[in-house]
């Protein structure tokens, strides 16, 4: 019989879950392969009650050539309601026998809200769970009710400012723009519009290299 070990190296360790709605959030302590036909998107804020889904591009799923969700790293998932999904772990940055962390990696940006649940946790009232592709606040309620491990919550940086929100946050799909080097140089539009890393560092006028850019309040691809 195989060892687990082997199985993971062989893409066999998985799970499959069933989506209830369209939108779900996704966390693991461990790498797993983009499923099939699913979408992955980061929450960043916008209005006190809204928070916008951008969603990831190729290049930045790209582990080794396979579209992979990162380790430790919230997420949202799109899909078809009432279908189930495999869940394959990746071993193409990680071995078997890795030491697995509760951190939140933030390998998508710290513009990402979305926090990993890797093992279950108590959160307070100041934290949001996504119900019926919808991002509800978290009732105060007994340290004994957790938010199960493989989910991820919600937690807006300016609510340690004392900045007020909805109980209750639409999600706006904001996708993703690509743009050709011939848009991107002919275009007034993304000519005279201010340019953003993906760690909100402001570019001296338009990027000379390709990646992903913030522009217009947009994350854009530079093919």
């Amino acid at each position: 019989m195989p060892s687990l070990g082997a199985n993971f190296r062989n893409d066999k360790v998985m799970t499959t879950v069933k989506a209830k709605n369209q939108y779900w959030t996704f966390s693991s302590g461990v790498d797993v392969y983009v499923p099939e036909n699913i979408t992955v998107f980061t929450v960043q804020e916008r209005t006190t009650t809204t928070v916008a889904i951008v969603e990831l591009t190729s290049t930045e799923l790209n582990v080794s050539g396979a579209s992979v969700i990162k380790s430790n790293n919230g997420v949202l998932l799109s899909g078809n309601s009432d279908t189930s999904y495999d869940i394959v772990a990746c071993p193409r940055r990680m071995s078997s026998g890795t030491f697995i962390s509760t951190d939140d990696h933030k390998d998508y940006g710290e513009e990402n809200c979305l926090e990993p649940v890797i093992e279950a946790t108590h959160y307070e009232n100041d934290y949001y769970i996504l119900k019926d592709n919808k991002f509800c606040s978290i009732k105060l309620e007994d340290e004994a009710v957790k938010v199960p491990a493989g989910k991820a919550v919600l937690h807006l940086p300016a609510v340690a400012q004392g900045r007020s929100y909805s109980t209750v946050l639409d999600v706006i799909n904001e996708g993703t723009t690509s743009v050709s080097e011939e848009v991107k140089v002919n275009s007034e539009k993304f000519a005279t519009a201010d340019w953003y890393d993906l760690n909100g560092r402001k570019i001296e006028g338009r990027p000379v290299k390709k990646g992903v850019y913030i522009v217009n309040g947009k994350k854009v691809v530079i093919k």
